[in-house]
């Protein structure tokens, strides 16, 4: 939820400033499995504001930007070394602007073009109904967030990008060139802008239709830079690069049951593969439910259900034979979640995970991860 504040002067041109903060907390336990019980609390601070370009002189554009905090994480690789993070907020500790852009629209606001710092995923591989859940690759399919020499333009660490955006009557097309190399893999706890000779970039397009019945996207994604071979190498043991890091993806979403005004059922599907010699991670698939209003009497509150399938590929598990640590085929994660709307600023969501072969590695224990985020909107807060 947003507050608006009025600039002085520019009530004719509609000008406005648009603030908006969160503060979201996990508490995450280990009560089973993994490398080791234990307990974390993690969070992450969100500010954001944004002025309408008419406040500065002409119309029919956005100023925007992100800053983030996160004080507290790496839950996952302290306590049973997961591949997909159980908690979307889970990284190291920093303080850093994440996102800062302009778009200026044209032809009636159906199309936009959007340059900056960009998160890829606020727009690309978003799938409504899969937001509720914490598991990091509801978000964006680990096909994607594993790739990369400090992976895309994600959480936690966005780069320079140019959009180009479509839109009307629900139907949507965008495309995308992203700096190759985000920040600086060398210290991942700042905000860089670098672009090295080698990064190369990251281009992507997406294709869709989103209703309030139901909706689906089509994407494809790929970067200009070379990669290592994970099996093949030269004589010399040199891992051979290619130029074939490129994926695709897809997903759905239905109200299968129920209105959208009352209590609905919502079902969600997303597929996508990557190159398996050079990612650990060939293909996943992502599937759920959502049931909106549980009941008559808590209409914002949703409960759901879904499984996220990471199966390694052929290249990354003959490597780890090799290495003498066998990988399993998959690393699956059940998540059961009820997100309760106590109040328009405050909302609290108990959380269970099953995760089976973290990281993995078929010697390592099924973990049971409980928790619960508290989840704060500031700005609601103030009123």
């Amino acid at each position: 939820m947003a507050g608006a504040l009025s600039l002085p002067g520019a009530a004719e041109a509609e000008s406005s400033v648009e603030f908006d903060g969160r503060y979201i907390a996990d508490v995450l336990h280990v009560a089973r499995g993994g490398l080791r019980g234990g307990t974390k609390y993690i969070d992450e601070l969100q500010l954001t504001g944004s002025i309408d370009s008419s406040a500065v002189g002409w119309g029919g554009g956005e100023f925007f930007v992100y800053g983030m905090a996160n004080t507290a994480g790496n839950f996952g690789s302290l306590y049973f070394g997961e591949f997909q993070k159980v908690s979307n907020v889970d990284t190291r500790p920093a303080v850093h602007l994440y996102e800062a852009w302009y778009e200026h629209r044209f032809a009636g606001d159906r199309l936009s073009l959007r340059g900056g710092l960009y998160d890829f995923n606020s727009e690309f591989d978003s799938n409504p109904p899969a937001k509720l859940f914490l598991q990091s690759s509801h978000g964006i399919g680990i096909d994607i967030a594993q790739t990369g020499q400090n992976g895309p333009s994600i959480f936690p660490v966005t780069s320079l990008a140019a959009r180009l955006a479509w839109q009307d009557d629900g139907f949507r097309i965008r495309a995308a060139v992203l700096d190759g190399v985000p920040g600086d893999p060398r210290d991942p706890r700042r905000t860089a802008i670098k672009l090295g000779r080698g990064d190369g970039a990251l281009l992507a397009i997406e294709g869709g239709y989103q209703s309030d019945r139901g909706g689906f996207a089509i994407g494809a994604w790929g970067y200009t830079a070379k990669f290592d071979d994970l099996v093949r190498t030269d004589l010399a043991g040199t891992p051979f690069q290619r130029a074939d890091n490129r994926g695709i993806y897809g997903y759905a979403n239905a109200v299968v049951a129920g209105e959208t005004s009352g209590r609905h059922l919502d079902a969600f599907l997303r597929v996508g593969a990557a190159q398996a010699a050079i990612n650990p991670v060939s293909t996943f698939i992502g599937a759920g439910l959502v049931l909106g209003t549980p009941f008559e009497r808590r209409p914002n509150d949703s409960a759901g259900i879904a499984i996220a399938i990471a199966r390694a590929g052929d290249p990354f598990r003959r490597v780890a034979l090799l290495a003498g640590s066998p990988a399993s085929y998959a690393e699956t994660t059940l998540e059961v979640t009820y997100r309760a709307q106590v109040t328009p600023w405050f909302a609290i969501q108990p959380d269970v995970h099953l995760v089976i072969h973290p990281g993995f590695d078929p010697a390592r224990r099924n973990a049971v991860v409980v928790g619960v985020r508290f989840d704060i909107s500031l700005c609601a807060l103030r009123h």
